[in-house]
């Protein structure tokens, strides 16, 4: 890992640094809105040449690609499935047109315990902890919260 590291230019970085400052907001969270004359002004603004952004660029969806691939609809968020927000975005384009009927076929069947519905299977069930478990410890039971002072307040 060292000599990975070692072997890293720092001008390199630098590079890639100015290229993504070079970008607006909107173009950091979706950068398939780059289009040529957005590249073209981000590479004059960085200082690099426009394949040097192209080449980020693909490596950035080709990383997404391998990480959505590699997590395989895992439920990690913002990997795979889509959004809310960008579910809300498309249905606005196609409002004059008749809206698919997508999915992914029907709901699937609800948790016996709400309470578990994200816990990994096998997780303990603690409606049978012992007594005495949910309470603070004998020192801790009149500790006064408010008497606590955090940095910046007076």
């Amino acid at each position: 890992m060292k000599d990975a590291l070692a072997q890293v230019d720092d001008r390199q970085l630098d590079r890639l640094q100015a290229i993504i400052r070079g970008m607006t907001p909107a173009e950091r969270a979706d950068p398939k809105i780059i289009n040529a004359s957005r590249r073209l002004r981000i590479a004059n603004g960085s200082g690099v040449t426009v394949s040097e952004v192209n080449q980020l660029v693909d490596r950035f969806f080709e990383a997404r690609k391998m990480m959505s691939s590699m997590l395989g609809g895992m439920g990690i968020p913002g990997m795979g499935r889509k959004s809310a927000t960008r579910k809300s975005k498309g249905a606005k384009g196609k409002a004059g047109k008749k809206a698919k009927k997508g999915g992914r076929g029907p709901t699937p069947p609800k948790a016996r315990n709400p309470l578990a519905a994200g816990m990994p299977a096998g997780f303990p069930d603690l409606s049978q902890m012992p007594e005495g478990l949910n309470e603070l410890p004998p020192g801790l039971a009149d500790f006064d919260l408010s008497k606590l002072k955090f940095p910046g307040k007076s």
